[in-house]
């Protein structure tokens, strides 16, 4: 039989507020990022984990965000319609990081999505240090969110059984996650 856990969700954050008003969090857990897809509709995006200090978790995502390290898809971008995406080995990237005023348009595109509350939401929810690697795996194979491919095709080698104490918007959020899962099965 398989350990259970539950999980007490808090939230939502907007990232930036996390950052600046939420000092609580320097504790492990693991966090799920809400944004919207390219029609708008929320859904559960990056799941993550902090074995120290989720709110220092929280401030490195900040940085990479606005420095134009993460990718970011069309829709996110303010004054472009392609996707960036911070490969090196693509000469376009080495074009925009060479120069200032291009680099710069990225750098905007990163402070709106890090301080949009509408498309940096996150939840955390605490827990012991030894059990966050454990339930990040499980989280990632039971939601498969959308823009994380890692630990979402096989099973945990060890199963746990995650309940969610969530708030509405979360557990919906969650809920359309595993009937889109259901759907595709089918």
């Amino acid at each position: 039989m398989s350990e259970e856990i539950t999980l007490k969700w808090e939230g939502p954050y907007a990232l930036k507020d996390f950052l600046t008003k939420h000092k609580e969090y320097e504790k492990p857990g693991v966090y799920f990022w809400i944004s919207p897809d390219e029609l708008g509709v929320q859904n559960i995006s990056y799941i993550g984990k902090s074995e120290s200090s989720i709110r220092k978790r929280m401030i490195e995502h900040y940085r990479n965000l606005i420095a134009g390290l993460y990718t970011m898809l069309p829709h996110e971008r303010i004054n472009s319609k392609e996707e960036w995406r911070p490969d090196t080995s693509l000469p376009n990237v080495i074009k925009v990081i060479t120069c200032e005023e291009k680099y710069i348009e990225i750098i905007k595109d990163g402070f709106k999505l890090a301080n949009d509350p509408q498309t940096s939401t996150i939840y955390v929810a605490t827990l012991e240090k030894d059990k966050t690697k454990h339930v990040e795996r499980q989280l990632l194979f039971d939601i498969k969110p959308s823009g994380t491919k890692w630990g979402t095709k096989t099973e945990p080698p060890n199963p746990i059984t995650i309940k969610h104490k969530a708030s509405s918007e979360l557990q919906s959020l969650i809920n359309l996650a595993k009937a889109r899962l259901t759907n595709e099965e089918q």
